[in-house]
């Protein structure tokens, strides 16, 4: 499945806790957070940590990859503008 949000990340990682059979307090014991974290995480509130986001994907058993996509070219700021057409 494609991430492309936090709303994302957080249905697959309680998909896969229920998956493993954990509660969200087990899950909470065995990566050494809180179950509100967890609780937050699974409901895509964008203010969770990274790092401890990631240390709940590992513990879960998935992996976060990296690929690259096209970027669309920066948009030039006036002054930009305005120093080509002065060129």
């Amino acid at each position: 499945m494609r991430i492309v949000s936090v709303q994302d990340l957080g249905a697959i990682i309680r998909q896969r806790r229920k998956t493993l059979g954990l509660t969200q307090l087990q899950l909470a014991e065995r990566c050494g957070v809180g179950t509100r974290f967890i609780g937050e995480l699974e409901g895509g509130k964008n203010s969770a940590h990274l790092g401890k986001a990631l240390l709940v994907v590992q513990e879960v058993g998935l992996q976060l990859e990296a690929g690259s996509t096209s970027v669309p070219q920066a948009v030039q700021s006036p002054d930009q503008d305005q120093d080509q057409a002065l060129s």
